[in-house]
């Protein structure tokens, strides 16, 4: 088991000819860190967001349900709907559709696109700095167990042997039960019977 944290590693369904993906140093950690400041911080940044948003809505189930069977009109119904409402005054007096809103609606979806990519983006890799924080931490922890246990293997006298024990209990893992089946005990043989 390697213990160099800054080794390359294959990426899964990647091309045969793909080099090696470069493991990042995930930082020096002093203990000093404010984490809890940092989300706080972060939070408030986010939370500058939604008021710089022309009409936006946070998300509501009722809502979303309520609106569902309107997302697959397809634009060349609204360009037509908007057509006839522009170029009859009887429809305008209906007052039930906004030609402004209509045209500033493919414009309000390509800008909001934009942001969403962003913030999934952000939200990929936030989830992902956490998983690969922990797992520095975790690859460690089992580099450590492994050196444990060939430490307690080979240098009789040490405390490794109970470390390792205690850490291999604290893991949880337990080797697998052999899938053999038990060969049932042959029955015994049918008795004649007596006269």
């Amino acid at each position: 088991m390697s213990t160099d944290l800054n080794a390359t590693v294959p990426v899964p369904n990647a091309a045969a000819g793909d080099p090696p993906v470069p493991l990042p140093d995930p930082g020096t950690v002093t203990g000093e860190e404010n984490y809890e400041q940092v989300a706080i911080d972060a939070l408030a940044l986010l939370a500058k967001l939604p008021p710089i948003i022309p009409h936006w809505q946070p998300y509501h189930p009722q809502l979303a349900k309520a609106i569902r069977g309107t997302r697959n009109v397809p634009q060349e119904f609204i360009t037509s709907v908007k057509a006839e409402v522009d170029g009859r005054a009887p429809l305008q007096s209906f007052n039930t559709f906004s030609s402004t809103r209509a045209a500033a609606v493919p414009r309000y979806s390509a800008a909001i696109a934009l942001i969403a990519k962003k913030l999934q983006e952000l939200l990929k890799s936030a989830l992902f700095s956490d998983a690969y924080f922990s797992a520095t931490t975790n690859n460690e922890a089992l580099v450590t167990y492994g050196i444990t246990k060939q430490v307690g293997r080979v240098v009789t006298g040490t405390d490794a042997v109970a470390a390792a024990a205690n850490m291999g209990e604290a893991l949880g893992r337990k080797r697998p039960k052999s899938r053999a089946k038990e060969v049932p005990p042959p029955a015994p043989a049918p008795q004649s019977p007596q006269q």
